[in-house]
């Protein structure tokens, strides 16, 4: 009985079906995004919202590149690079006092003539930092100067490269089974940190991660923002927009014909790397989008952006963007999706819908750029998403839900009551229906019951369809009245007519029962005066004649739906309805009193008479005992129309 009853209440609970829909979008959209489906255009939303922060101003940063581009391979004539031409350029830069000297050019054979001069240079100058490619030769490995080998002087250039082709992270450390090397990047950032002592050191947050000052570099992790099953190896960083900076730069031409005055080095990181075209050493990143100047960057570029931001973590504090955790990425989501589907349950107008959905995008994108600048990465796509969907399918399971209640109540009223009427209702159908029926409740009602005298010797002597035509012209004129006054008819039984005033709003005062009764006795009184016109059609046409009878009382009914959901009738039930019956069948006048009345004779019970008594005439009939009723009651019959004084 109780999974009954719990199933009937999930079937008509509009909040717990929301609810419900809307876990389902979150799940459905934790779930796909689980599986990668949402990883590249997460990312390109990312990347959109490192380019709102991407700054390309000249640097500040202690960084300069000096860069060999193919002009400068036209002008030297030859390429690669001889190392005699590299010691050349070492000898220009070293007595301008550099921190640190970053050579991003393999030198893992030589590359005469010159070679001997080289190694000189490099084994007897510690601030100068080499490259090399991580791994074994057999797997695309490259390795530093052998010269150099065994000391602090080579980091690996190793790139984390996304689909695409975009480098969105750095990395600190490599390491394999046999070897556990240092980035390039980092090499150069901890030489020039020596004369300021500071070192890379375990965090005090979590002593297995590493630290610069009270920076903290968080390892990546696969699953990290909205990556999926990435490739985390290593010690991994994600860049900062702030990073990408656009850094002095000065040809290898220029510093080899002596054109570059030597203070331009003085203090800082030289980087010293290719950018010719010829060579294609160019990668994507985060920043270079259809809105930025930034189309690609160098290899030298980039790794002078990684050594940037290390600085930055030490100087200035700022830490790597931090992806929050899948527990909050999780909560963020649902959020949007509780808001779209209220949003979707409380609002109905498209205009107003469609500006709501809107500003619920722009507070999310705000939300989520305000945060990267803050350092975190929140998710952009799927709290859109949840947004977006959970607005749209509430929204149709609400017009959905509507469209039925809209039928059941033109099922059940639509032809019986006036428009307004159903309008009405309808704007108030959560106070009225329940469980796809009307709310069964009990309240103060004036019911009418209305029949013809002598139906029954008359549908013996017409024809099947004459009598159908004749009774059908009757109740049309009727209906149409009732209907005007806001009678709501119940029931039909052959001749005969059920109504209610009061019975489908609810009644809280003693005015509004009142209002119904007067409109009840108003309804009645020109159901009269419109049968007097019909006995004058009916002699024209020949048709039979008949006089109608009507009871009307107040008071309390029970008023609902009766039947299955295949068919389902509104009534009203109780002892209101019984007395109203009774007092159309009252057959204890006499026929003088019934001529008195003409063609229609109206009676009504004591609490009807009170709520009217300042607008109708009426006169006592009696007290009787009424067919089926234990306790005597006064019987009054309406007369007229009270005239204003």
């Amino acid at each position: 009985m109780s999974v009954k009853i719990f199933s009937r209440w999930l079937a008509t609970n509009e909040w717990f079906q929301v609810m419900a829909l809307v876990v389902l979008v979150v799940l459905s959209l934790i779930g796909i995004r689980t599986l990668g489906v949402l990883e590249i255009p997460e990312l390109a939303a990312y990347d959109w919202t490192l380019q709102l922060h991407a700054d390309p101003i000249s640097s500040t940063a202690p960084i300069v590149l000096v860069t060999i581009s193919d002009e400068d391979i036209q002008w030297l004539g030859h390429w690669p690079l001889s190392d005699r031409d590299l010691a050349q350029l070492l000898q220009e830069l070293l007595p301008s006092q550099i921190r640190a000297i970053g050579l991003d050019i393999y030198r893992d054979m030589p590359v005469p003539p010159g070679t001997q001069k080289l190694e000189a240079i490099l084994s007897q100058n510690r601030e100068i930092i080499t490259v090399m490619k991580f791994g074994e030769a057999m797997h695309g490995g490259i390795p530093g100067p052998p010269v150099l080998q065994e000391t602090d002087q080579i980091g690996f250039s190793d790139l984390i490269v996304d689909s695409g082709g975009i480098v969105r992270r750095g990395l600190l450390f490599l390491n394999n089974d046999t070897s556990f090397e240092t980035s390039f990047a980092l090499r150069l950032a901890m030489r020039y940190f020596e004369q300021d002592e500071i070192v890379l050191q375990p965090s005090s947050e979590n002593p297995e991660h590493v630290a610069l000052r009270d920076v903290t570099f968080r390892p990546f992790e696969a699953t990290d923002g909205s990556y999926r099953n990435a490739d985390a190896s290593g010690y991994q960083f994600l860049l900062n927009a702030t990073a990408y900076q656009l850094f002095p730069k000065v040809s290898l031409k220029a510093v080899l014909t002596g054109q570059v005055q030597s203070e331009i080095f003085h203090d800082r990181i030289v980087m010293v790397g290719v950018m010719a075209h010829g060579v294609k050493d160019f990668f994507n990143t985060p920043w270079c989008g259809w809105w930025t100047d930034c189309h690609h960057m160098a290899g030298i570029e980039l790794q002078a952006t990684l050594v940037n931001q290390l600085l930055q973590a030490a100087y200035g504090g700022a830490a790597p963007i931090q992806s929050i955790s899948d527990r909050w990425e999780h909560t963020w989501i649902l959020l949007w999706g509780i808001l779209g589907g209220l949003i979707g349950w409380r609002m109905r107008k498209p205009w107003i819908f469609a500006l709501v959905a809107s500003l619920g995008c722009i507070v999310i994108g705000t939300v989520v750029v305000v945060a990267i600048q803050e350092g975190w990465w929140m998710p952009f796509i799927p709290p859109i998403l949840s947004w977006i969907i959970s607005a749209g399918l509430v929204t149709s399971l609400m017009a959905n839900r509507e469209k039925q209640e809209r039928k059941i109540l033109l099922d059940i009223f639509g032809r019986h009551v006036a428009p307004e009427v159903v309008d009405r209702l309808w704007a108030e159908r959560r106070e009225v229906l329940e469980e796809g029926r009307l709310r069964s409740r009990k309240q103060i009602v004036t019911t009418m019951f209305s029949d013809l005298e002598g139906f029954t010797g008359i549908s013996e002597k017409l024809e099947p369809s004459e009598l159908l035509d004749w009774l059908n012209g009757y109740m049309d004129r009727m209906v149409g009245i009732i209907m005007r006054y806001g009678g709501i008819i119940d029931d039909y039984h052959g001749d005969m007519i059920k109504a209610d005033f009061g019975s489908i709003e609810p009644r809280l005062t003693e005015e509004e029962s009142q209002y119904d009764a007067s409109q009840a006795i108003a309804c009645a009184w020109e159901m009269r005066e419109e049968m007097e016109r019909l006995h004058q059609e009916w002699r024209t046409t020949n048709l039979p004649i008949v006089r109608m009878r009507i009871g009307i009382h107040t008071g309390p009914v029970v008023m609902g739906c009766l039947g299955s959901a295949r068919r389902m009738k509104y009534t009203t039930i109780g002892d209101t309805v019984n007395v109203a019956s009774r007092l159309e069948s009252f057959e204890k006048e006499t026929q003088a009193e019934w001529s008195t009345q003409g063609v229609c004779r109206t009676l009504m019970g004591e609490a009807t008479r009170q709520a009217i008594h300042t607008q109708w005439q009426t006169e006592r009939v009696g007290t009787f005992c009424l067919r089926g009723k234990e306790q005597e009651m006064v019987v009054y019959r309406l007369t007229g129309k009270r005239h204003p004084v």
